[in-house]
C-alpha cells in the first residue's frame, strides 16, 4: 500500500475552528467580529491511497479557481470564514498529472464531508469511477446550511453510503 499526502494549499480561519472552546461566542468559528490578522493558517490536505492496483482519493481540497477568483468561486460567506491560500500546482489535477494519473484513473473518491476545503476541487475530478459521501452528510448538505455550496458538486454523480454503528471504532 502507498499513501500520498497531497497538500492542497491552506486556509486562513478563526482560531475557534480547531478549538471551539477558545472563544465564548458560539459562532466564533465564522470569524465574524474578529480581526483578520489574528487568523491562523491551517493546511488543507487530500490523500491518495494506492493498494493492489486500486486508487482511492480522500477529499479533493481547494479548486484551482481559488487561485485567481476565490471570492467568486466560494461566494462571500465561505470565503470570509475559510479564506483559501493556494498555488495553481497545488490543485489536485496538477498533482495527479505529476503522478502520471488522470481523474479517470481514480477508482473512488471518498468525501469525508462537504465543507468547502474538502470538496471545492471536486468537479474537475468527476471522471473518477465512483464518488462517495455519507448519506447523512449528503442529506444535510441539501438544506440551506451556509457551510455548503451546491455548485461544488453540480453535475457530479455522488453515491451515498449509510453510516453504520461500528463497535470496533473508538466512538462507534
Amino acid at each position: 500500500m502507498k499513501i500520498y499526502t497531497l497538500q492542497t494549499g491552506s486556509t486562513l480561519v478563526s482560531s475557534a475552528v480547531p478549538d471551539r472552546s477558545s472563544h465564548r461566542w458560539t459562532y466564533a468559528y465564522t470569524g465574524l467580529f474578529q480581526r483578520r490578522k489574528k487568523r491562523i493558517c491551517v493546511p488543507v490536505k487530500a490523500f491518495l491511497v494506492e493498494n493492489q492496483g486500486h486508487r482511492v482519493l480522500i477529499d479533493t481540497g481547494w479548486s484551482e479557481a481559488c487561485v485567481d477568483h476565490p471570492l467568486s468561486h466560494l461566494r462571500f460567506g465561505l470565503w470570509f470564514a475559510s479564506e483559501p491560500v493556494l498555488k495553481r500546482e497545488e490543485a489536485i489535477p496538477y498533482q495527479l498529472q505529476k503522478l502520471s494519473l488522470k481523474p479517470s484513473d481514480i477508482d473512488a473518491i471518498v468525501l469525508t464531508h462537504l465543507d468547502c476545503d474538502h470538496v471545492s476541487g471536486l468537479r474537475p475530478l468527476k471522471e473518477a469511477k465512483h464518488i462517495y459521501c455519507s448519506k447523512e452528510e449528503w442529506q444535510h448538505a441539501q438544506t440551506r446550511d451556509v457551510r455548503y455550496r451546491k455548485a461544488f458538486w453540480e453535475g457530479v454523480h455522488i453515491e451515498t453510503v449509510s453510516m453504520k454503528k461500528d463497535t470496533s471504532s473508538p466512538f462507534g
